[in-house]
Order: C-alpha cells, then structure tokens, then sequence
C-alpha cells in the first residue's frame, strides 16, 4: 500500500461548516466538514480531491477523532493516509498488521493470525533515529 502524505489547514467557517485547505506534493484542494453533523462536502475536481474521495473513510476518521471545539481557523495537520487501504480488514481484530521495512520499503500486510477481542502489537525491539 501506498503511503499519502497530505497538509491541511483550517481556512474558515461558515453555517457550522469548516473550510480545509488540503495540500498533496504541489496541488491543493478545499473541503468542507460540518463536526457536529459529521458531514464532509467535496466541492471541487480535482486530483486531490480524486484521492480524498477514494481514501474518505480515513479521511472521515480523522476528521470525527477530532474534538469539535478544536476546530477553529489556522488550525493545521500533517496527515498520512493509505491509498485503497480496505478498512474493515484493518478493523478485523482478527487480523494481524504487519509492517514491514526489511527491504527498504515498506510493505504492509494484513495476516489470519491474530486473536478475537484483544489488540496485540509485534515489535522486533529495533529503533531508528528518523
């Protein structure tokens, strides 16, 4: 899967509705989100757009994870979403998430090992300073 690194600002409000700048390499877009209602507008067409439409069930996790009363103008995130990631495998807690870097790419894979009910996390101990 293919890792999106994306910039978004909070730009302004309008009728509950929060204008975000999201920005991808050199191109931009807006979108609207309404917290309370939990309602995402996709107003233009755009590549960004495109890509942002085809990831919104991650884009919306981020989005509703966020406090509504920390949504106010200038707000800015850096954000990283998985390009076609299947969400309900992700959600699956009998799946297991592997992550890995030993070729010097990283490749994620999703395995039928895991255990119903209980998150588990694998860890190889290792560090990087990066």
């Amino acid at each position: 899967m293919k890792m999106l690194v994306f910039d978004m600002e909070i730009l302004d409000e309008s009728d509950g509705y929060f204008r975000h700048r999201i920005s991808h390499n050199d191109q931009h877009t807006e979108i609207l989100f309404h917290p309370v209602k939990r309602h995402i507008v996709f107003p233009e067409s755009d590549p960004v757009s495109f890509k942002l439409i085809d990831n919104q069930e991650q884009i919306l996790k981020i989005l509703c994870a966020k406090r509504t009363d920390t949504f106010y103008h200038g707000f800015r995130l850096k954000f990283i979403l998985m390009d076609n990631k299947e969400v309900a495998l992700f959600n699956d807690l009998t799946k297991v998430i592997v992550l890995d870097r030993r070729n010097g790419e990283k490749e994620i894979k999703i395995l039928d090992c895991g255990s119903k009910g209980i998150h588990e996390i694998f860890t190889d101990g290792c560090f990087t300073g990066t």
